[in-house]
């Protein structure tokens, strides 16, 4: 029954995000060709075409411009928060270039007639909508060949995921994860002092004790919820005074896990100032519905899609501890 969905799963997987997560894998010891220890690292400040080195291979400069380019369109960025954009950007092309020499040492490979099925939807999608491969790229961020290798390396990542998942791996990562799968509901409030990623420990402190003052006022009466989101929040919801609405705990994006909060804390209670990775958390739960988690057979597309992605960030973890990754200094105008 798993592996039968499992078959139906993989003609619709989508590019699996890297979900934040510092858990033991539940599924045992990866079975992954060791990555060598002697390769080579070209010298910080190397060719201007290259942005990263990683285990002697080149990410070009070229593609991390085009990706950027794509990224910031109309968007009204100060100079720290495109830097600090491509900053993630290129972390990101790091994790594609890891998992795709984990597979070439795997000797995992793409099925030429998924790629091929993938390529003619697209270009039946963009007849009807009367655009261009080229226009699609541009807007994209990637060149056509890019485009290509990105497909590939999600086929390839999904038959590695193949022969990982298991019936067993697939029940205890259920029975491990299962409030995951919850079909709980939550109602929930929410301020956020977002903070650089690279930012030091007294810029952290600064933005923490800001939000203690305005729970303070919260706490006091001085300000309700809703004005205090309105005027203070970076999260989009400070619109509408912080309210994210009704929340469901088994489709929370699994790059937002500080949204938990909304299934854990007291309801009808203001939250304590909560860190997370993306900055500084107040969170007030209106209301809360708790539900089971289905059978397992009922959420297996879920699972699976939960159990590759845990299996991704878990790879990238154990690749990046033992990989050789150099970033050329920037070119001088």
């Amino acid at each position: 029954m798993i592996q039968a969905v499992f078959w139906s799963w993989c003609l619709t997987f989508p590019a699996v995000a890297a979900a934040t997560s510092d858990e033991p894998n539940p599924s045992g010891a990866l079975s992954s060709p060791p990555l060598s220890a002697t390769a080579s690292t070209p010298a910080a400040a190397g060719n201007a075409d290259v942005a990263a080195y990683v285990n002697g291979q080149p990410i070009s400069r070229a593609a991390l411009d085009l990706a950027v380019a794509a990224a910031v369109r109309n968007l009204p960025l100060t100079p720290r928060d495109r830097q600090a954009l491509r900053t993630a950007i290129l972390n990101d092309l790091i994790d594609d270039k890891l998992l795709e020499q984990f597979l070439d040492r795997a000797r995992i490979t793409a099925d030429p007639s998924v790629l091929e099925a993938q390529k003619k939807a697209l270009q039946e999608r963009l007849r009807r909508e009367q655009r261009s491969l080229a226009e699609y790229c541009q807007q994209l961020g990637a060149s056509e060949e890019q485009l290509y290798q990105l497909w590939a390396l999600e086929n390839r990542w999904q038959n590695y995921v193949r022969t990982q998942a298991t019936d067993d791996r697939l029940r205890t990562f259920y029975q491990i994860h299962r409030e995951r799968f919850e079909r709980s509901t939550a109602h929930v409030s929410h301020i956020l002092l977002r903070c650089d990623p690279h930012a030091g420990p007294a810029e952290r402190q600064r933005l923490q004790q800001r939000l203690e003052k305005i729970r303070e006022q919260i706490r006091s009466g001085q300000l309700d919820f809703a004005t205090a989101a309105r005027r203070y929040s970076h999260c989009p919801s400070g619109l509408s005074g912080g309210d994210l609405g009704i929340l469901s705990r088994h489709t929370l994006p699994a790059d937002e896990p500080w949204l938990q909060n909304a299934f854990t804390l007291p309801v009808a209670t203001l939250s304590p100032v909560i860190e997370s990775a993306v900055g500084f958390h107040l969170f007030y739960v209106h209301k809360r519905q708790h539900q089971p988690p289905p059978p397992l057979e009922e959420c297996l597309p879920e699972v699976l899609d939960a159990f590759a992605e845990h299996l991704r960030q878990q790879t990238l973890e154990q690749l990046r501890r033992s990989a050789q990754i150099t970033i050329p200094s920037p070119p001088t105008p």
